[in-house]
Formats: structure tokens, C-alpha cells, sequence
């Protein structure tokens, strides 16, 4: 199963959502973004300049938005593509538009609204149809630091679960969907 995390605007969460979802399916993660994944998943993160299609895994890519000609090829073969953005306007009509151009390639995307407050909800909306909100947590920090998944992380502690409780719900909802269209147990 490949997963590709994609956006052409920067500072949306790609990465911190690629990272836990392919520590807790224990999938492969592939960037071509310079960050902390080589680090923090030892001997399952790669970062490749020159990034490129691995057949017959379980892959998780984090694209970032610059051009890359092997990024038309991953895109078509993706199970599915997620397309995080913020509430912000810039990034919404950038979301839009790389919408528009994953959508040549694949008719499996899904938006997620990421790094959100309650009241950006319905200002997402207004400009893209997010399937899956993710509020702003400094737990995603967290598991770069820890080396750990926000899953990990939850079930350490039962004060981390009532801390943790609202996004991790929220992560656990994108997470157990990802699974169920890889028909994942």
C-alpha cells in the first residue's frame, strides 16, 4: 500500500502527519524534504533528493511541493493521496489547486484539515471539503522529540490518555480510515 502525503504549500503538517502514520502502520516513510525522519524512525525513514516509486511495499511518502518529475509517477500509483492544509488563506487556495492537480492523476484523495482550532472548521470549508480535522497539539513535537507515535505516546500513561484524548480521537479516526482502505487490521 502507498500513502502519499502531498501539498505544494509548505507548513501544513505533511511530515508530522506522515511520520505517525507510518510509525503506527509500520510502514516504510519516504521524503524528499530535508526534516528530523531519517532521526527519529531509524532504519524505516529515508530522505532522497531525488525521490522515486518502490513497488510491492508498504510506503508511506511525504512529497514535498517543489517539482520533482517522479512525483507524477508516485501520485498515480498512490492508494491514496492526503492533502493536509491549515486555515489559512494562502494555504487553502494552494490546497484547491493542488486538488485540481492530483486529480489528473487519481480520484483517491482526501483532505484533512490540520493543525486546527474549533472555529477554523468552517473556514476550511468555505474553500475545500476536508474529510478529517486534526486540532493543534504540541503532541506532534512530542513524538519527533520522544521518537514515538502520537499512538505510543497515548497508551504510556492514563495521564496522557485524558491529556491526549481529543486529538488523539481525532488522529485515531484518520488512521483507522487509512487502515480500512488498505483493509489493514
Amino acid at each position: 500500500m502507498n500513502i502519499v502525503f502531498y501539498n505544494k504549500k509548505g507548513g501544513v503538517g505533511k511530515t508530522s502527519l506522515a511520520y505517525n502514520v507510518a510509525r503506527d502502520l509500520g510502514f516504510f516513510l519516504i521524503s524528499n524534504d530535508d526534516s528530523i525522519i531519517e532521526t527519529a524512525y531509524e532504519g524505516q525513514a529515508k530522505i532522497m533528493p531525488k525521490i522515486k516509486l518502490i513497488e510491492n511495499q508498504n510506503i508511506v511518502y511525504d512529497l514535498g511541493g517543489f517539482t520533482d518529475p517522479n512525483i507524477v509517477e508516485i501520485l498515480k500509483a498512490a492508494d491514496i493521496v492526503v492533502i493536509p492544509t491549515i486555515a489559512d488563506i494562502n494555504s487553502l487556495k494552494r490546497t484547491a489547486n493542488t486538488m485540481k492537480e492530483v486529480a489528473t492523476f487519481t480520484k483517491n484523495i482526501m483532505v484533512v484539515g490540520n493543525i486546527v482550532k474549533q472555529k477554523d472548521q468552517e473556514f476550511i470549508a468555505e474553500y475545500v471539503n476536508a474529510e478529517f480535522f486534526i486540532r493543534e497539539s504540541k503532541i506532534f513535537q512530542k513524538s519527533f522529540i520522544e521518537k514515538k507515535s502520537i499512538t505510543e505516546i497515548f497508551n504510556e500513561s492514563k495521564l496522557h490518555q485524558y491529556r491526549y484524548r481529543n486529538i488523539y480521537k481525532e488522529y485515531e479516526s484518520l488512521l483507522k480510515h487509512l487502515k480500512d482502505l488498505g483493509g489493514l487490521i
